[in-house]
């Protein structure tokens, strides 16, 4: 099967299920803000953020770096099975000191037991992503889809069920941490199909995997942080229905971040292929993905700035009319949330990740401190105006470091067909 066909297949495999998962999640959450309201849908966005951030603790980049060697090599059984060993160990360090923080955080006994019960679905889906991750290194993401959709499916209609019944944010997280653990059984069932590791414990390997993986567990945190930080800090520093606000808001930007999430998947093992193998077709598949985000990112921006009143309003009520501001702000983040998702598996993919590492770290901790001083000045629109400038930051950045980088590369590539007598191809 050629590349450009087995990209297809990918992305449209990945597209189909992220956006069921993403419709069926409007739904939930439509579901969730009607039932239980602003202060609701603020103490259920907190319970998955803060939950999602110390889970992502126990990773140590680990999933990603396994997707980029076996991409290479699908002859690594065996890094596969230290890799599980080693995860299983830091997912049951990771569940205490979620555990540890929920008991010392200044909220209410049902936000604090929620984070609890939910903690331990989040660390055991770091450990069935490693088995995504092995799927996607075969360049297949259909059982990814079959995955997604089943969790969600049962999660709208047992979840939804319950909060119609009980009107309890608990009771729902009792359902939703049920649903993880099913979408997670899942991941490793598809992913023994291609690997079917055994835990393997060695203090010596997993010191080889980590030397060489914390460098994503820098990406992968830095990245949370820049994505998060106004979901938690809005959580920390106001009351629960302001974050309620925030995230009507911004949950159209989640959602719409489905399209760079499918872009990036399929092409990632390709691009680490493909710069060992074959860079010309490197620096063409690179523009194909640029044009598309951008187009796609300026017309979703464009689209939340004209249509926020009547989205808000036809999703979460009139209850959520300060989310109308939110979305207008944050909507003109989405080409550069896109450009930053292709940039960021670019210099990952060629062996480049401590110079995105770099680069995502600094922003992201220029978005700590920008939503630190608006969130006091503004309040949720203060976290949007925070959110808006650190994306458009990075993507200055971003920008600069990667076309250096294909720039250097194609005329290395001149110089050697000078060399050599090869004819330039107008292509390139």
């Amino acid at each position: 099967m050629s590349l450009k066909k087995r990209l297809i297949i990918n992305a449209s495999w990945l597209l189909a299920g992220q956006t069921l998962h993403k419709l069926i999640s409007y739904i939930i959450i439509l579901v969730l803000s009607r039932t239980l309201g602003d202060v609701g849908l603020g103490q259920y966005s907190f319970v998955v953020s803060f939950t999602s951030f110390v889970s992502y603790l126990s990773d140590f980049g680990i999933n990603y770096y396994i997707m980029r060697e076996v991409a290479r090599d699908k002859g690594k059984k065996d890094l596969v099975s230290y890799a599980l060993g080693f995860k299983i160990i830091l997912a049951v360090l990771d569940w205490l000191l979620i555990v540890f923080l929920a008991l010392h955080l200044n909220k209410s006994a049902v936000v604090k037991t929620s984070i609890i019960l939910y903690g331990s679905g989040a660390v055991v889906g770091t450990i069935g992503l490693l088995f995504t991750s092995v799927i996607f290194a075969h360049e297949v993401t259909k059982y990814e889809t079959y995955s997604m959709v089943t969790e969600r499916v049962m999660t709208l209609l047992l979840g939804g069920a319950v909060l119609l019944i009980t009107k309890s944010l608990f009771a729902f997280f009792v359902v939703l941490t049920a649903d993880t653990f099913l979408l997670n059984f899942l991941r490793m069932y598809f992913g023994s199909r291609y690997v079917s590791p055994k835990p393997m414990f060695d203090l010596d390997k997993w010191k080889e995997i980590l030397s060489k993986s914390y460098v994503f567990w820098f990406i992968y945190l830095f990245s949370f942080i820049y994505f998060n930080t106004d979901i938690i800090m809005l959580g920390l520093m106001k009351p629960d229905e302001v974050v309620g606000w925030y995230k009507a808001g911004y949950f159209f930007i989640q959602a719409a971040m489905l399209v760079p999430s499918v872009v990036v998947n399929t092409t990632m093992p390709s691009i680490s292929r493909l710069w060992v193998e074959n860079p010309k077709t490197l620096k063409i598949l690179f523009k194909r993905a640029f044009q598309v985000l951008l187009v796609i990112g300026v017309a979703g921006a464009v689209g939340a700035f004209l249509f926020a009143p009547l989205l808000v309003h036809m999703f979460f009520g009139s209850e959520f009319v300060n989310s109308v501001e939110v979305l207008k702000i944050l909507g003109w983040t989405l080409p550069a949330i896109f450009l930053n998702s292709l940039y960021g598996s670019f210099l990952n993919g060629i062996g480049r990740e401590k110079t995105y590492t770099k680069i995502v770290g600094g922003t992201a901790l220029l978005n700590v401190l920008l939503n630190y001083i608006l969130i006091h000045l503004m309040s949720y629109k203060g976290a949007a105006i925070a959110t808006l400038a650190t994306n458009w930051i990075s993507t200055s950045v971003l920008s600069i470091k990667v076309y250096s980088i294909l720039r250097d590369m194609y005329e290395e590539r001149g110089r050697y067909e000078k060399t050599k007598g090869i004819p330039e191809d107008p292509k390139t």
